[in-house]
């Protein structure tokens, strides 16, 4: 799975919920790693794809540099394809 076709499920699995939980598997799994990710990873995630935040906003919201959130971003979404990496058939 590459960064673009992670991004686009991160950016669904807020549609694909009902009362929170995610309805299909990979989105449920999704949340799931999402969930377990360290605090300072797994809120800049929530706000940029959950909530669509710019990474501007974020910077602000957390009160840190917009180049901390960026790196905070990259480095989930390689923990991210890290754990999704067995789980999903085409990794």
């Amino acid at each position: 799975m590459g960064f673009q076709e992670l991004e686009l499920t991160l950016s669904q699995a807020e549609s694909d919920t009902d009362e929170g939980l995610p309805k299909d598997e990979e989105a449920r799994q999704l949340y799931q790693a999402v969930s377990s990710l360290p605090e300072k990873y797994r809120s800049v995630v929530h706000l940029y794809y959950y909530e669509s935040y710019s990474v501007k906003e974020i910077a602000q919201i957390l009160q840190q540099k917009e180049t901390t959130i960026q790196t905070r971003l990259m480095r989930a979404r390689k923990l991210l394809k890290q754990q999704l990496k067995g789980v999903w058939h085409d990794e």
